[in-house]
């Protein structure tokens, strides 16, 4: 059965088409801090209800000025996976280990099936222990250039 979808385009090239069937809120926001050069979009959502239910996020990023955002109101009968979900009404503390199966790490998308370890950097916000290690090395080899 169709259900209304937002197909989200940025810069000329489509880049989500995002809906879920059941989903009691849903938005596509931009925001913005005018002390500093930051603009903001995500796409996001919640199915189910306050006690048991999960909030999925399609997009997620920062955006500069003369980008080029086009949100349409489409009906499409299979919309793109959200690229997280977690689950509503727990909410993982800062340097917290979490173990659902339906959180991923907000660097390079793998779930938690796919590492050993992912840590809650915040409510929705998660890093892998691959990325950890990654990033430690990056930050490792810059320090030794400098």
């Amino acid at each position: 059965m169709p259900m209304v979808c937002f197909e989200i385009t940025i810069n000329g090239k489509k880049r989500i088409v995002a809906g879920a069937s059941e989903i009691k809120a849903f938005k596509a926001a931009v925001s913005t801090d005018s002390r500093i050069d930051y603009v903001h979009f995500c796409v996001d959502g919640f199915i189910g209800t306050p006690r048991d239910g999960q909030h999925l996020e399609w997009i997620n990023e920062q955006m500069k000025t003369g980008d080029r955002l086009e949100i349409r109101l489409i009906e499409s009968e299979a919309p793109d996976l959200p690229r997280s979900k977690e689950r509503i009404g727990r909410e993982a503390k800062k340097g917290e280990s979490v173990a659902h199966n339906d959180i991923i790490c907000s660097f390079c998308g793998k779930g938690s099936e796919e590492v050993r370890q992912l840590i809650a950097g915040g409510p929705w916000v998660h890093i892998c222990d691959e990325c950890i290690i990654l990033s430690k090395k990056i930050l490792d080899e810059e320090l030794d250039e400098s």
